[in-house]
């Protein structure tokens, strides 16, 4: 077309009867050019679930003749005529439209994991070519490659945003990553912790960085018993109040209460749970380093009513230096190693002696009734919130503390711990 402008404009400089005959050369030399390439453009079929090998950008020019078998090779894949269809490809050569022609034939044929492998060779050498990255979409997600589905949907989107074809990428995020992500939740609220992990690991392949699933398959994994694979899964998730509550927790039930309290000085200082959680780790720590009489009532599985005393003491250190009444004489407590813990129990009428000789009866079992007017007087006294009861045995809510005869040393202590953690101090 440059040489043909020039002689043009050379001849117009000299005659104008060259004038016509410029002009004509100028319209064969056009009319050739368009015999050699073309953008015919052909419309994707209205039900078909992928577009023409002609249509949307990135699709690169041909000539009339090979734009003419691609098309009626694209008429005959719409009818169903496959045969005809590869036929067609096949004369059309080795273009990129002919290519994906062909592959989209294999997918008809249900020859997903050739026709994928095919249409990641041609997106990989035409990453612009619209319509190939959309037929990728649907041929990986037969072929169940979820995450190439999901890439190429998101390829197409960015590529055509105004074709139907746009809308994929959100339909594939909602079906294989939001509805997953609530059924993994659903899961994990009722306990049904295999059913979560898959849910939430299905997503976490499509979505990595997802810190919802993230602490869901963390959770799931705690809960199978499973820590060690809980663990990078936290890690990663850095700063997350979340998970640096799970690691405290895996710190804690390991016993390290300070890499426990470093993990919760982490969390921000807005954070409603920093206080109480930072509270209730620093007793724990305190309650690992306490003698033997305190180890000893903690693993008692019915509380004496020393014992009682000494977990008390342990639990609420603050009582030692609290106003109470007169320390009454009790004989036989004295020399006891629980001594100092029995003697402000009595004193702060936590735990009182017998009303007929006075004596303290450290070794008798600590009736129920006795242990809930203990914990209620320790909680006023100290500040805590006082807990509610459980009346009934079988209807236990996060509302209520249940405490069954005989009180065992553990349950006590998670029970004030909890009220510990949950107190507003």
């Amino acid at each position: 077309m440059t040489d043909a402008a020039d002689a043009c404009a050379c001849a117009s400089a000299r005659r104008p009867w060259r004038i016509r005959q410029c002009r004509l050369f100028r319209l064969i030399a056009i009319s050739l050019l368009s015999a050699c390439a073309t953008t015919s453009q052909v419309p994707p079929a209205p039900d078909s679930p992928y577009p023409s090998p002609l249509s949307g950008p990135g699709s690169p020019d041909l000539s009339r003749s090979v734009a003419r078998e691609i098309s009626e090779g694209w008429s005959s894949l719409v009818s169903g005529d496959l045969h005809e269809a590869q036929s067609r490809a096949a004369v059309a050569g080795g273009v990129a439209q002919a290519r994906l022609l062909s592959s989209q034939v294999l997918l008809e044929q249900e020859s997903y994991a050739e026709s994928v492998m095919q249409l990641r060779e041609l997106t990989e050498a035409y990453p612009g070519y619209a319509s190939a990255w959309a037929t990728l979409s649907r041929a990986a997600e037969a072929a169940g490659e979820e995450a190439v589905a999901l890439e190429a949907a998101r390829k197409t989107s960015s590529l055509w945003p105004r074709s139907r074809f746009a809308s994929r990428t959100d339909e594939l995020t909602s079906k294989w990553i939001t509805e997953r992500a609530r059924a993994a939740e659903a899961a994990l609220e009722n306990d049904s912790y295999e059913i979560a992990l898959e849910q939430a690991e299905r997503v976490a392949r499509l979505d990595p960085g997802r810190a919802d699933t993230s602490l869901i398959r963390a959770q799931a994994l705690i809960a199978l018993s499973r820590i060690d694979e809980a663990e990078p899964i936290l890690a990663d998730l850095g700063g997350n109040p979340d998970a640096l509550l799970l690691r405290s927790s895996i710190a804690t039930n390991n016993r390290d209460y300070q890499h426990a309290m470093d993990l919760l000085s982490r969390l921000p200082d807005g954070d409603p749970r920093k206080a109480g959680a930072l509270r209730r780790s620093r007793l724990q720590w305190r309650l690992s380093i306490l003698p033997g009489s305190v180890q000893n009532a903690l693993a008692s599985d019915s509380l004496t009513r020393g014992e009682l005393a000494v977990l008390l003491f342990a639990l609420a250190p603050e009582l030692e230096n609290t106003a109470g009444g007169t320390t009454p004489l009790m004989p036989d407590v004295v020399d006891l190693p629980s001594q100092r813990a029995i003697l402000t129990a009595a004193r702060l009428g936590l735990i009182t002696p017998d009303s007929v000789d006075g004596r303290f009866l450290p070794d008798k079992v600590a009736a129920l009734p006795t242990v809930q007017r203990a914990v209620e007087t320790t909680c006023r006294l100290v500040g805590y919130e006082a807990p509610t009861w459980c009346h009934d045995a079988t209807v236990v809510t996060s509302d209520c503390h249940q405490l069954a005869d005989p009180v065992s040393g553990r349950k006590l202590t998670e029970m004030i711990l909890k009220l510990v953690e949950e107190s507003n101090l």
